[in-house]
């Protein structure tokens, strides 16, 4: 599929322009990338109003989720199979998780969301959602600190499953700010922007709250819409259904 390089706005409606030399235009655009990116980077300066910029550039977007993949030779140790399992003991283990980003370090003990994907009988491939680590580490996000956070997520993994870190043959870790610049997400934030409270009901922003933005024909239609990210498919249909 062609990448996005812009919006142009023609005949007060969106038009999409993958680059200098192909251009598409629509009656409508919907935009199922993050908010910021939408309404700030792919839009014309000048094409929002000063409050409408502001508005969406105070909306949240700091990444505090970091994806690790592992190869295994052979399946986690566990008395019965299982597709999905999320680690964290209590409500007090994963605010101590979090205590670490407040001053811009990952846990050392995270909690990890486990996905079993496909893999060779006899072998495991892992995908891990890990929480929690900062897009904005302390000293910045290099090979050492990857290491470091990859390390951290194995330990973790073996006090649930004791043997795991011996069947490790291959490993892949993803930070927030590498999250940002492979898949194009403000802040490596994998919901496009903060599931609080003031940012769940009005989401992205009071101009954009209902899947329409102040561009007529441009609708918003990813996780930085209500009712937020996750694989629910939730802002996508309902999006669709406001298109006019």
């Amino acid at each position: 599929a062609e990448g996005i390089a812009e919006l142009s706005v023609l005949h007060a409606r969106a038009a999409q322009t993958p680059d200098a030399l192909t251009s598409h235009r629509a009656a409508a655009v919907l935009a199922s990338c993050d908010p910021r990116t939408a309404l700030l980077d792919l839009l014309p300066t000048g094409t929002l109003g000063y409050a409408a910029v502001r508005r969406t550039e105070q909306f949240r977007m700091r990444g505090t989720t970091a994806k690790v993949h592992l190869a295994l030779s052979k399946p986690l140790p566990s008395e019965q199979p299982f597709e999905h399992a999320r680690t964290g003991e209590n409500l007090d283990f994963l605010e101590r998780a979090f205590d670490a980003v407040k001053y811009r370090r990952f846990s050392e003990r995270p909690s990890l969301g486990i996905a079993v994907t496909g893999a060779p009988t006899g072998h495991a491939a892992l995908s891990i959602m890990v929480d929690f680590a900062p897009h904005h580490l302390d000293g910045g996000w290099n090979d050492d600190a990857r290491e470091r956070l990859g390390d951290a997520v194995v330990a973790e993994l073996d006090r649930h499953f004791p043997g795991a870190d011996d069947s490790v043959v291959a490993r892949e870790v993803l930070s927030p700010a590498d999250i940002e610049t492979r898949y194009g997400v403000t802040g490596g934030h994998i919901h496009h922007g903060e599931h609080a409270l003031d940012q769940l009901v009005v989401r992205p922003t009071i101009d954009a709250a209902r899947y329409r933005t102040p561009v007529p024909g441009l609708y918003l239609c990813g996780g930085g819409s209500h009712p937020g990210g996750g694989v629910t498919c939730a802002p996508g249909f309902l999006a669709a259904q406001a298109v006019e």
